[in-house]
């Protein structure tokens, strides 16, 4: 457990700092690699204690996993395999959550997702209470891509009952709403009301969740209507004063 521990700390330092910005972006870049190699070199010694433990697989494609995440290169795809080779590796051992939630990131990210929908349905199969709401996102989404819409809310409204604050899922759902929404219709108008109060009230459950304040912006971009007339900003020995050419509700 302590080397478990060790290691799935250096993965998160390494995605954390490969996260920075600034002039030193060629040093981060150093370190991150730096934490990598020691990440893996600490998997390997567990290989070399138990060369037949899974989890230690399961591990090392979470760890590439997320290097190919964070990595713009063009051998990003060689990291996107070596996480698909320990995945697989693993589930030859026998079927286990993280294998299975590991190959359906890897086939999502891959482009292939009804392999990765498969994989998602799989989890929740065998580990209906396990795999929990973040599972039920990961399915949904998967299944958007394969264009299964219905099958897609109704992974997300499962994501909610199981996980109300899981911003994911209701963002997910929301935004499925907002899509298919009429505002030409009470009804219509009634949807994209509801849909954009759970947009809203996501930030209360995850405030830094630049994915809610994103599909907000979106939103509200493409339903603002112009005021004609002119707005213009005067400075005086009062301080800023806003003027309009028209009467305006501010």
């Amino acid at each position: 457990p302590d080397l478990q521990t060790v290691f799935t700390t250096k993965v998160a330092e390494a995605a954390q700092m490969s996260k920075s910005q600034g002039v030193d972006s060629d040093i981060t870049k150093l370190k991150v690699d730096e934490l990598y190699a020691e990440a893996n070199d600490l998997f390997d010694l567990s290989d070399r204690i138990n060369q037949f433990w899974p989890i230690t697989w399961c591990c090392k494609g979470v760890m590439f996993l997320q290097k190919f995440e964070l990595d713009g290169s063009a051998d990003s795809q060689k990291t996107l395999d070596r996480a698909r080779y320990y995945f697989m590796a693993a589930k030859k051992e026998g079927d286990s959550l993280p294998c299975h939630l590991g190959l359906g990131a890897v086939n999502y990210l891959d482009g292939k997702y009804k392999d990765s929908a498969g994989n998602y349905a799989r989890a929740i199969s065998l580990f209906p209470e396990e795999s929990g709401a973040p599972a039920r996102v990961a399915l949904g989404l998967a299944c958007y891509k394969l264009g299964q819409i219905d099958r897609a809310k109704a992974c997300f409204d499962r994501a909610i009952e199981m996980d109300a604050g899981l911003t994911e899922g209701v963002v997910g759902r929301a935004v499925l709403d907002l899509a298919e929404s009429d505002d030409t219709t009470d009804e219509g108008r009634a949807r994209v009301e509801n849909a954009i109060k759970m947009i809203v009230t996501s930030p209360l459950h995850d405030n830094n969740n630049a994915m809610v304040k994103n599909h907000l912006a979106n939103h509200f971009f493409y339903v603002y209507t112009a005021i004609p007339g002119t707005v213009a900003l005067l400075e005086n020995s009062n301080g800023t004063v806003f003027k309009c050419s028209q009467s305006m509700d501010l």
